[in-house]
Parts: structure tokens; C-alpha cells; sequence
């Protein structure tokens, strides 16, 4: 071998640590800035995806305080209304309520309170047979006196059980038409607690109810330490006032960042407040990430071997692996992530040439239940074959999302109203008609899924709205009995 040939060895070899460092030096560039732009991307996708189920959880609580609260009005109704207690005849109430309040075990007493505030008749006594109780110190006789309809109290401990308690009030009038006083169930907390802890959420996930005055009257974790508590700076109050439904983050007194949201309860003076743990967040965010990279750096490095000996390109590859994020890998439908994009494509679109467009929100009926019952192995495969019936009934050109859990969301991209709820009807007999094994010798088990159906802009005008309205229509097809579609439809 000649000196000319070393030296052309020696050439060709520099050549090649040339191309790799040149080669090296575009890629990490732009690798670190995208890194960087990808923690902060995932990190804000996941805090919206935080913010909107804690917002669908908090409707939800809220909306089962509601049913509570107006199942014991009627009842008050009923009381205030008989011809006893028009009648003024205490002795047959007083024997009525010690009667009938071990049927209600929510509530820690039923009580008569005159005009004056003293309590004339009382399902639980007082431990002094003959001592009048007087209860016009509290918030709930003054917002009665002051009110012709129903009147709720503060947090508050019984004058008489002592327990932590909040009051329905509702007015008596006597038989000539004038102001007698009123009757009021003092509920146990314990129901809104036991609503709370039926969630089953984890420690990072915490469910509060409070008053307008900032007092906690029930949390899902350490209600011990939480229930009687003020809470209006930790928790912004003034803020939740103002807005009514919102979010925002809220800085514990330890320190704990939670990112949280709220909304009021309509029958009475409270919020529901739903929060995450940061922590949590940066926990999935971490997760998120190393799960991208670990299938885009093998990717990046087979692309460089490519640019170097084959040619390969590496933006090819770039969009295979963008694509991977963007798939459910359960059910194999598009995630979360992808129905907002997809979503502001097609609102962005129908907003530019005067178009519609329909969403429907699918929740998997009794899923926990059949979850708990079976095993997460038999939900997971209820949920694949749920989503591949989806599929098949929707139009060519709709897309279906797995919203999360057992949710999922149908984007109907040109579309009328009617038409819409046409589509969602077929979905519903598509998964009416699978029926599932969980386990070897189990019983077959049926699905069904309640459908929520919302309509731009008939329904709303942005997206957010829009999938609220779909939300909403699916809470009342779930408690109206489920296994139905529910079009929305403005509260009259």
C-alpha cells in the first residue's frame, strides 16, 4: 500500500467524523429546543385535560346535592303545608317528628321554629326536657324570616345534637294566611360525605364542598381535619363568588399546588371544588415524556445511520412517531389530545364558510361496577370492543376519541341537528347489540352507553361551550335512566 493511499484513508476517515459531528450538531440543536417546547406543550395539555375532568366531576357532585337537598324540600313542603301544622296543634307535630325522624337517617333532627326563633316541636330533644331552645343567633332563622320559599343555613353544629349540621328551612303560614314560622330538617353532613367518597379518586384528587362564606362542610380526604374549616383565601372564594364556575390554582397552607375547578350548587349557597395535585401533573409529564423519547431517540438514531449509509429521512419517521402520541393505545382510537386539534380544525373551518358540526359525548354505562365486578383485564376488553362498535356506526369521515376512562367522544363534522341525533341513535343500538364474556364461565353481559348530543352553533359557538352542552346533555341521559340519547336543549 502507497503513502497516497494511507493519506487518501486518512482523508476519507476525516470525512466521516466530519459528517457525523456536522450531522450531530444540526440534530441536538433542534432536539434540546423541541425537548424543551415538548415538556411545556405536555405539560399544558395535561393541565387542561385536569381541569376538564375535575370540572365534570364537580357538575356531578353538585348536581346529586342538588337532587338531595330538593328531595328534602319536598318533604318540608309537605310538613309545613298539613292542616296540623297550619293548625298550630304542636303536641300532634311534636309526636309526628320524634316519629318520623329515625326513618331519615341523614337527618340529625326536624324541628317547628316560631317567629321568635324558639324551637316548638323537635323530632330530637334537648337533654333538659323543659329548656326552650332559641335559634335566632343563627344564619339559618334570619335567611328564613327573610325568605317566602326555601332558606338553607351555614355550616353549623346543632344547637341540640351538637353535630356538625347545615339547615333546610321552609315557611309555615297558619290557616288565617300569616307568618307562623317555619319547619327545618337539619341534614348530617355524612350525605354529602358519603357523595364524595363514592368518587373513589386517588390521593392526588381531592372534592370539596364549601359555603359562601369559605367554610368547608365536606372533603373526600381528611374530612377530620378539613370539615369546619375556613378556607377563603386558600381556596380564592371571592373569585368563586364573582364567576360562579371557573378555574384557577389554589397553594395549600403545607405548600401543596393543586390545580383546580369549581362550580356553584344550584340549590343551595355552596360550591363544588374539584383539585389535582401538581405534583401529579409533573409526575404524568415525566411519564409522557419518557415514553415519547423512548420511541423517538431509537427512531432518531436509525434516521441518522439512514442519512448517513441509506438515505433515510427522518421526518418520515418524526410523523410516525407524532402520530403514536396521539393514539389511545387501549382502544386504538384517537386520545384527548387529538380530538382538541381535530375539534378546532373543524370548528375553525365550519366558523369560516358558515357550516355546522355536531359532537357527542358517549359514557359506557355502569362501567365501574362491571369494572369492579369483573376485574380491570374484563373493563379494559369492554372498552376495546365498545370502541370498535363505534367505529363501525359512525359516518366515514367522523372521528372517534377516547375521552378518558370509560368516555368517549364522536366529532360529526358537517352535519344537521337532526341528523346528529340520527347518528347517536345508531351508536346506541350498535353497543346495545355487543354482548361480552368477562370471564370463562360468566354470563354473557350486555353494554350500553347514555349519549349526550350538542350542535354548532345551535348549542353554542365555541368548542369548550359546545363540549359543555354535550356534557350536559349526557348528565341527563344517565339520570334518566341511561341506555339513551339526550339532544340538548336550553333550561327553560
Amino acid at each position: 500500500m502507497t503513502d497516497h493511499d494511507h493519506g487518501t484513508l486518512k482523508l476519507r476517515g476525516w470525512s466521516v467524523r466530519r459528517r457525523l459531528v456536522v450531522l450531530f450538531a444540526i440534530m441536538i440543536i433542534p432536539f434540546v429546543g423541541f425537548s424543551v417546547y415538548r415538556t411545556y406543550d405536555i405539560r399544558e395539555h395535561l393541565e387542561a385535560d385536569a381541569l376538564e375532568t375535575n370540572l365534570r366531576l364537580a357538575r356531578s357532585v353538585a348536581h346529586s346535592i342538588d337532587d338531595y337537598l330538593l328531595s328534602t324540600v319536598g318533604m318540608l313542603r309537605i310538613v309545613a303545608e298539613s292542616e296540623v301544622v297550619r293548625g298550630g296543634d304542636m303536641a300532634a307535630l311534636d309526636a309526628w317528628l320524634v316519629t318520623t325522624l329515625p326513618e331519615h337517617p341523614y337527618y340529625q333532627n326536624l324541628i317547628y321554629v316560631d317567629n321568635e326563633g324558639n324551637i316548638r316541636a323537635a323530632g330530637l330533644k334537648p337533654e333538659d326536657p323543659g329548656a326552650v331552645v332559641n335559634v335566632a343567633d343563627t344564619a339559618y332563622y334570619v335567611r328564613s324570616m327573610e325568605s317566602a320559599g326555601v332558606a338553607i343555613g351555614d355550616f353549623m353544629y346543632g344547637k341540640i345534637s351538637g353535630n356538625p349540621v347545615v339547615h333546610i328551612c321552609y315557611p309555615v303560614y297558619a290557616a288565617d294566611g300569616s307568618r307562623a314560622g317555619f319547619v327545618a330538617a337539619a341534614m348530617n353532613l355524612t350525605r354529602v360525605q358519603d357523595r364524595l367518597m363514592r368518587e373513589q379518586t386517588e390521593a392526588h384528587t381531592s372534592i370539596s364542598v364549601l359555603d359562601r362564606s369559605g367554610m368547608v362542610v365536606a372533603r373526600n380526604h381528611d374530612p377530620e381535619s378539613w370539615v369546619g374549616r375556613s378556607v377563603w383565601d386558600e381556596f380564592r372564594v371571592a373569585e368563586m363568588l364573582e364567576l360562579g364556575e371557573g378555574s384557577g390554582e389554589t397553594v395549600l397552607e403545607d405548600g401543596t399546588r393543586l390545580v383546580c375547578s369549581y362550580t356553584e350548587v344550584e340549590s343551595a349557597p355552596w360550591f363544588v371544588r374539584v383539585g389535582v395535585n401538581e405534583d401529579h401533573l409533573a409526575h404524568l409529564t415525566a411519564t409522557e415524556i419518557g415514553a415519547h423519547y423512548a420511541v423517538f431517540v431509537p427512531i432518531a438514531l436509525i434516521a441518522v445511520a439512514g442519512w448517513l449509509w441509506i438515505g433515510r429521512d427522518v421526518d418520515r419517521l418524526h410523523q410516525d412517531t407524532q402520530r403514536l402520541s396521539l393514539i389511545d393505545p387501549l382502544t386504538g382510537l384517537w386520545n384527548g389530545r387529538a380530538m382538541r386539534d381535530d375539534m378546532a380544525r373543524v370548528h375553525g373551518e365550519a366558523e369560516r364558510v358558515g357550516g355546522r358540526f355536531a359532537v357527542l359525548m358517549v359514557d359506557l354505562d355502569n362501567f365501574k361496577v362491571y369494572n369492579d365486578r369483573y376485574g380491570h383485564a374484563a373493563g379494559d376488553e369492554a372498552l376495546k370492543v365498545a370502541a370498535a362498535a363505534l367505529r363501525e356506526a359512525v359516518r366515514v369521515g367522523d372521528r372517534v376519541f377516547r375521552y378518558g376512562g370509560e368516555e368517549f367522544c364522536v366529532v360529526l363534522p358537517d352535519i344537521e341537528p337532526d341528523d346528529a341525533t340520527m347518528v347517536a341513535e345508531r351508536v346506541r343500538e350498535a353497543v346495545a347489540h355487543v354482548v361480552i364474556i368477562p370471564r370463562p364461565s360468566a354470563q354473557p353481559v350486555p353494554l350500553s352507553v347514555s349519549i349526550g348530543v350538542a350542535s354548532y352553533p345551535d348549542d353554542a359557538p365555541t368548542v369548550h361551550e359546545l363540549i359543555q352542552r354535550a356534557d350536559e346533555a349526557l348528565y341527563h341521559a344517565k339520570r334518566t335512566g341511561r341506555n339513551r340519547v339526550v339532544a340538548y336543549r336550553p333550561a327553560v
